[in-house]
């Protein structure tokens, strides 16, 4: 009995390291059954109104992210290095294999909102003058999480999302719930600072679209891209309805200097706090976003987010690589024999 134990939990915690170790890249982007409302009344749009919608990914707004301590010596700080990276967004559309679909109440005033927030710990994996890419630290920080939510905007203390101020991300209205959480697998991020490149126009004003925020601070432009991968933590079934076992999820992104597309926000949600707490990070970029430091804005375009359930084959495969399945067959055919 002792050792059937030993080797379930065994098989057990190897299973969690295969899903946590990169399952997420061989995992199909599945085609889902999401709910924009999880079948709820919301404002001028009775319960079902937007109904249960067939969708291939999210459309995430263009989002402000901060990486805090992550410049030093008038760049990226070295190979090696750790620094900790938010990001805030909010739903503009949901996506199937046409493209955009209808969704009744997304985002109007007397609609829904659904919000994005994260956190997690990037490493530097390599460096230039000009060009650096980023992983997945080891170790990540406590706060590190990605978490969605949903908001009525009609009850209570609904918040609207505000990328000037930062609220309305993390909602705090009575009509608010979490959604989905989870936690990164992996992450391949790359920025180039064309700035440093010599390309012109080179410094540009960092928020020409709120110059109320960023007052006279300027930016070196860049461009670069990231990919996510996460594991589900949470998730609720009155939104994400079908099939069941989502239990992967991949993000992708453009990343930019300046803030061509949205304002550059003066305060970040830390997603390792409860639903509702007020954003509580104030940037700290110094005179040149980019150089000064020791904080880094970034401009987050084109984000796109799909949903899977790891493939059986995938699983077995990833388990026979481990030696997994070889033990479990050799354990089953010795209790076989000794019987």
């Amino acid at each position: 009995m002792t050792k059937k134990s030993g080797l379930a939990k065994f098989c057990t915690i190897c299973l969690a390291l295969v899903l946590g170790m990169g399952l997420s890249n061989q995992a199909r982007a599945d085609t889902i059954t999401f709910n924009p409302t999880g079948g709820l009344a919301v404002g001028g749009y009775p319960a079902g109104a937007a109904g249960n919608v067939t969708i291939t990914s999210f459309n995430w707004g263009s989002g402000d992210a901060l990486a805090v301590n992550a410049i030093s010596n008038s760049g990226i700080v070295g190979v090696g290095s750790t620094f900790q990276l938010y990001y805030q967004t909010k739903l503009v559309a949901l996506n199937n294999s046409s493209g955009a679909i209808p969704t009744p109440g997304l985002n109007a005033a007397n609609g829904f909102q659904i919000t994005e927030i994260a956190s997690f710990t990037e490493v530097v994996t390599s460096l230039s003058s000009n060009a650096v890419t980023f992983g997945l630290a080891p170790t990540q920080a406590a706060n590190s999480i990605v978490k969605i939510y949903w908001q009525d905007l009609n009850a209570a203390g609904a918040t609207p999302a505000n990328a000037d101020t930062g609220s309305g991300f993390n909602p705090t209205g009575a009509g608010s719930k979490l959604i989905y959480s989870a936690t990164l697998t992996s992450n391949t991020s790359n920025y180039t600072d064309t700035t440093k490149t010599g390309a012109t126009p080179g410094v540009q004003t960092l928020n020409p679209l709120t110059p109320t925020n960023y007052s006279g601070i300027t930016t070196n432009q860049g461009t670069g891209s990231n990919v996510l991968n996460m594991r589900t933590l949470t998730i609720d079934t009155s939104f994400f309805v079908a099939p069941p076992g989502i239990a992967i999820s991949q993000f992708s992104s453009n990343l930019r200097n300046n803030f061509a597309d949205i304002g550059a926000s003066a305060k970040f949600n830390d997603p390792g706090l409860g639903i509702g707490a007020v954003p509580s990070l104030t940037p700290n970029v110094g005179a040149n976003n980019g150089t000064s430091g020791p904080d880094f804005l970034l401009e987050v375009s084109g984000a796109t987010q799909n949903f899977s359930v790891p493939e059986p084959a995938s699983i077995s495969l990833a388990l026979t690589a481990l030696g997994i399945v070889p033990i479990a067959t050799w354990h089953a055919r010795r209790r076989r024999a000794r019987a």
